[in-house]
């Protein structure tokens, strides 16, 4: 797993992304979070350590 993560101004602070409920921005940034260099990441131990 990578160290470093850049999340997108853009897409963090458009209309769409800002309608979603706060679960699904959570889930966005925790699978960014725990993605790899390739940006791979096993979405259901992601969901289960967050309790989703």
């Amino acid at each position: 797993m990578a160290n470093r993560r850049m999340f997108s101004k853009g897409i963090c602070k458009s209309t769409k992304f800002l309608k979603m409920p706060s679960e699904a921005q959570n889930l966005y940034f925790h699978l960014n979070l725990s993605a790899d260099d390739d940006g791979v990441v096993e979405a259901f131990n992601v969901m289960r350590e967050i309790r989703m």
